[in-house]
């Protein structure tokens, strides 16, 4: 309605808005020229929610929380320690498919060296259902693989 010139700004009542004179506004079935701002806002209850995307299974820090510990090489060896030297590609993909953990490798790759590709990878193989397709997984290529377990200190 302020796109259109229908309402605007009250200077003196910053809570309310007034109508401009050609527009009419009908608020609980009644002509009205001064609306309140509370009108047009919508309620909405906050739900609690996880998600396996975002830190399920690995304790990587979230980046948009304060932590003893920020999102470093060093929380990324402490989620990926588990997996071993040599891990399965389920399991690979699974650890790398935390959320904060992929957005902590966008910040150490850059555009074009790889990231796309990894995640990728995580996102065909993270959350097979089918027995048989986590048998058959196809590894990271063996130079991410590496990458990304040197960086964890785990090479």
């Amino acid at each position: 309605m302020v796109a259109e010139g229908a309402i605007e700004p009250m200077l003196d009542n910053p809570s309310h808005c007034s109508v401009v004179a050609p527009f009419q506004a009908i608020v609980e079935m009644k002509e009205e020229h001064v609306i309140d701002n509370d009108f047009f806002v919508k309620s909405v209850p906050i739900v609690n929610h996880t998600s396996k995307v975002a830190g399920g299974s690995t304790k990587f820090p979230r980046f948009n929380r304060q932590f003893a510990e920020a999102p470093s090489a060093a929380s990324m060896r402490t989620a990926l320690k588990g997996l071993g030297r040599n891990p399965n590609p389920a399991s690979l993909a699974k650890a790398l498919s935390d959320f904060h953990l992929l957005v902590y490798l966008s910040e150490v790759f850059n555009l074009g060296e790889g990231l796309e590709d990894i995640c990728k990878w995580v996102a065909k193989y993270a959350y097979r259902e089918d027995e048989q397709a986590a048998v058959n997984l196809e590894n990271l290529q063996e130079g991410y693989r590496v990458l990304i377990m040197s960086m964890a200190g785990l090479d």
